[in-house]
């Protein structure tokens, strides 16, 4: 394990010179210049490989969907319409305060243009009540 030079884990794989001397796919593998294979990855491939399998499974290509139409417009407008392209903040914690406020005015603004359907027109069909059984009865006999 190494880290470089933003901070991140990174794992190194090497091959050694003399493994890649006779080796007929050395110069399209490692270049002409280089005398070994040097492969750089995250710490946290296992992590990204196993979200890929998850993603690629059917409940994740859903979630992907209502994530696209629930919370990528929104942090798509706060970027782009609101202002939030940067954030000048020091730490993590006063970015996310930044993006709490901004997220409850984007709410508070959605839910002041938001006017209630009308139930006009629907009919809900309700039990009859028995006392209103016996008010019928009683008007049928007696007529």
């Amino acid at each position: 394990m190494l880290v470089d030079k933003q901070g991140n884990l990174k794992k190194r794989y090497l091959a050694k010179a003399s493994d890649c001397k006779n080796c007929p796919l050395s110069e399209p593998c490692k270049g002409k210049k280089a005398s070994e294979k040097r492969l750089h990855h995250t710490a946290y491939k296992a992590h990204y490989e196993r979200m890929v399998k998850r993603l690629s499974s059917r409940l994740g290509k859903r979630m992907m969907r209502i994530r696209s139409a629930t919370v990528e417009p929104v942090l798509g407008s706060l970027i782009n319409y609101y202002g939030l392209r940067q954030i000048n903040t020091r730490s993590r914690e006063a970015a996310a305060k930044v993006m709490y406020i901004a997220a409850m005015a984007y709410n508070l603004k959605k839910y002041l243009r938001f006017t209630p359907v009308e139930q006009s027109g629907m009919v809900i069909a309700l039990p009859i009540p028995d006392q209103f059984c016996y008010i019928l009865i009683y008007f049928c006999n007696s007529h």
